[in-house]
């Protein structure tokens, strides 16, 4: 189970992803406590990772990020990826989750950009102000 403190936000990434380092920054610049959580090196659950997906409202299939090379070799251009395939490929595959995911509270979100993050903040608590 993940843990959905309100006070942490936890940032699972993947460390070649292009934005890693400025969502950790962002998120470090943040009230809240940070784990920060590389999933080339922190091998994380189907369960989590479903988790993740359902608190987004989304499908496991949303997380992956279908042109990505990995996908491709494996099940072609139009891969026909059901969920239970979805989360093999990211348990086996990290690199191929779209975006970082942070998770505070009952709240998650893609971290897409940085300025994903914001989402997470608490209203009128004064934290993170980015221009």
């Amino acid at each position: 189970m993940i843990t959905k403190k309100e006070n942490q936000i936890n940032l699972y990434y993947h460390p070649n992803h292009s934005n890693a380092k400025k969502c950790i920054a962002i998120a470090n610049a943040n009230e809240a406590a940070v784990q920060a959580i590389d999933i080339e090196k922190t091998r994380i659950s189907q369960t989590h990772w479903s988790e993740m997906a359902e608190m987004m409202n989304i499908s496991v299939i949303d997380l992956v990020d279908l042109n990505h090379e990995v996908v491709v070799s494996k099940f072609g251009k139009v891969p026909d990826v059901d969920e239970f395939s979805a989360l093999k490929i990211i348990q086996n595959n990290p690199e191929v989750v779209k975006a970082p995911v942070a998770v505070r509270g009952k709240k998650a979100v893609f971290a897409s950009n940085s300025r994903d993050l914001l989402k997470l903040q608490t209203p009128d608590t004064g934290e993170v102000r980015i221009p």
